[in-house]
């Protein structure tokens, strides 16, 4: 087992890949100062940079590769169950369990493929709901690895005891239950309609003190970091709940991942917190700046 990170990117590596971002949207005079052409539809406003978003996203950021490995182990795995055959003595609810997990495998596939592609063409924030949906998935798998007699399993079907209740899903055998609750809430609001979240994670603020709403892709390497290793790691453990239904199968390499993801997460978790803090002091409001938005927090432009 091993819990090495991957080396940093050299400079030169990310100033070559920053050179290929693209600016950020501001407002149409500002386009025309920078003899930008302002296209006709709001789609041609963004598709050019998605793509230039997805093409150096890889190159942006590591925890790309970290995502991928973690989706192609749990798909490897998720195929040999399916071959794997009934384990000896297992009791008469197995078929439910293993059914159950492997529900839960191919849910959380696509769910960590729909966050990969949004954080990488540059809609992070907002594949944070997402987040919430595939730790969701991750505990139910782990509810139905943990329960061999199917009962879980079958709760989860029917929305019935603590498989019924998202919330009670996502706290079930959790070992910081405080840290977790915490996450559980910043994600719910993010994935809701919440103003103050959006205001300090999304906008900022011009010179006048209005804030500047983003329409436009664009990266936040901490939040983009965090939303990915977190999706990776989820994407382990639901391969190492697959592994615990069917014993058969070889776990060593998913363990290895996992703890090696759960060691990356870590680290993101603290660029987050960092980034976080600088977020919200950047948008309080200055009450020296001119704002005719008359003190109202949603008053302001869009870029």
């Amino acid at each position: 087992m091993t819990d090495e990170t991957p080396a940093p990117m050299r400079k030169g590596d990310r100033h070559a890949c920053r050179r290929r971002r693209p600016s950020s949207k501001a407002i149409v005079s500002r386009m025309v100062v920078q003899n930008r052409a302002m296209p006709e539809n709001f789609h041609e406003l963004c598709e050019g940079d998605e793509r230039m978003l997805l093409e150096s996203a890889a190159d942006d950021l590591a925890e790309v590769a970290f995502l991928n490995r973690a989706g192609d182990e749990l798909f490897r795995v998720a195929q040999d169950a399916k071959t794997d055959g009934r384990p000896a003595g297992a009791p008469a609810g197995w078929g439910a369990s293993s059914n159950g997990v492997l529900a839960a495998a191919a849910m959380a596939l696509r769910t960590g493929r729909a966050i990969g592609l949004l954080v990488r063409s540059g809609y992070g924030v907002e594949a944070a709901g997402l987040l919430r949906r595939l730790g969701e998935i991750t505990q139910h798998a782990a509810g139905c690895a943990q329960d061999s007699t199917g009962t879980y399993a079958r709760n989860w079907g029917e929305g019935a005891g603590k498989a019924g209740k998202p919330s009670r899903a996502y706290m079930q055998g959790v070992r910081e239950p405080d840290a977790v609750r915490d996450k559980w809430s910043f994600l719910s609001q993010m994935e809701h309609a919440n103003l103050r979240p959006y205001l300090n994670f999304m906008c900022s603020r011009d010179k006048r003190g209005e804030i500047v709403h983003p329409v436009a892709p664009a990266r936040h390497e901490a939040a983009d970091a965090l939303v990915l290793s977190s999706a990776a790691w989820d994407l382990a453990r639901t391969a190492a709940a697959v592994c615990k239904a069917h014993p058969h199968l070889d776990d060593r390499q998913t363990l290895e991942l996992a703890e090696e993801l759960r060691s990356r997460h870590a680290t993101s978790d603290g660029r987050i917190d960092a980034w976080a803090l600088a977020r919200q002091q950047e948008m309080r409001p200055d009450p020296d700046a001119p704002n005719d938005g008359g003190g109202d927090p949603t008053a302001g432009t869009f870029h």
